[in-house]
């Protein structure tokens, strides 16, 4: 790569548009057509108002360019952004997910714990409950017979 298409690359102006402005610039300045005085300047006078809005479109053009250019950039960095920031904000999401998923395993896993101790204590309360029954039969009986064998 020469020399001249190394400069072109930095400056975001494309060969093609460097050599078309270069041969603007490379094209002599034509001499008044006309013999009179009075018409050769009014002649110079258009073209060089035409030379100069010509150049000054090319100016123009050539900083929309490089503002369009400018404009890409950043919209190029922009969208680079929203992508890293959509990838880190999965990344944040896909961590609390697991997250609340182990939470969800320890609290099934309690909940199994407390329905087989609240099936234990059920079991338990009948047992317990039997239990009283009988001691109540038994103390009923106990009473009845202290009735009959010591009347009051």
């Amino acid at each position: 790569m020469s020399l001249r298409d190394q400069a072109v690359l930095g400056t975001g102006v494309s060969l093609d548009e460097l050599e078309h402005l270069w041969s603007l610039l490379q094209e002599p300045v034509r001499g008044p057509t006309s013999v009179s005085e009075g018409s050769n300047i009014s002649n110079s006078d258009n073209r060089t108002t035409t030379d100069d809005s010509s150049a000054a479109e090319v100016e123009r053009k050539r900083k929309r360019m490089i503002s369009n250019r400018e404009s890409a950039r950043r919209s190029r960095w922009r969208k680079k952004k929203h992508f890293e920031d959509l990838t880190d904000e999965m990344h944040r999401l896909c961590m609390a997910n697991h997250e609340l998923g182990e939470q969800l395993g320890l609290t099934v896993h309690r909940c199994s714990e407390m329905q087989k101790e609240n099936q234990r204590l059920h079991s338990e309360r009948a047992s317990l409950y039997a239990m009283l029954s009988n001691l109540h039969q038994i103390s009923i009986g106990s009473r009845a017979r202290n009735q009959i064998i010591y009347p009051d």
